[in-house]
């Protein structure tokens, strides 16, 4: 027997694909089960189609030509940074949750935008909150890190480190940090 949900406009979070090579493609068809808006750049637009996914909005940049383009897909173009451009379009459409699945971390080029939306980043097997604090119940083993490096080392509860920056659930239960005054970048398995 199968559940059927309706999902009203804008209540996932919009997926923006800079790079579709980050995320295995079951991760990435994971994502997709729930009908999100997708954005991408023009130059991801052919890898896109050719897995089978359907593109709603293109960032689209003056170097890439494009031969042939889907009907009713929403062009916005930019011209260097591709960021203000895309949480624009967000905003616009009152869509304030993200997942952003790109290589470069780059916590500067966010801060403007986290108290706004809820932002994620996914690449790999890990996926990367902006957190002021965190709790949360976790399986025994799983791991969190800091991913970016002049983070201030927090400590959570229910962990131990393992590594430097890492930190794995010592039982089955609630993981608490402390709240933090800034934005605290934290990298969960998927």
């Amino acid at each position: 027997m199968s559940s059927h949900h309706i999902v009203r406009e804008n209540q996932e979070p919009a997926l923006f694909i800079a790079d579709p090579y980050l995320l295995s493609e079951n991760h990435l068809h994971q994502l997709l089960e729930w009908s999100p808006t997708v954005i991408t750049l023009s130059e991801q637009y052919e890898t896109l189609k050719s897995l089978g996914m359907k593109v709603d909005v293109l960032l689209t940049d003056e170097k890439t030509k494009l031969d042939f383009l889907e009907e009713n897909l929403v062009l916005i173009p930019y011209s260097e940074d591709f960021l203000p451009i895309l949480f624009h379009f967000l905003a616009e459409k009152k869509n304030y949750a993200v997942n952003l699945i790109l290589k470069d971390l780059n916590l500067d080029s966010l801060k403007t935008y986290l108290d706004d939306f809820n932002i994620n980043i996914l690449r790999g097997n890990s996926k990367i909150l902006f957190v002021k604090q965190y709790e949360k119940w976790l399986p025994k083993g799983h791991q969190l890190s800091l991913p970016i490096e002049d983070t201030a080392v927090i400590s959570f509860s229910n962990t131990e480190q393992v590594a430097d920056r890492t930190f794995q659930v010592l039982e089955d239960g609630f993981v608490k940090m402390e709240s933090q005054t800034d934005y605290v970048p934290l990298a969960e398995e998927i």
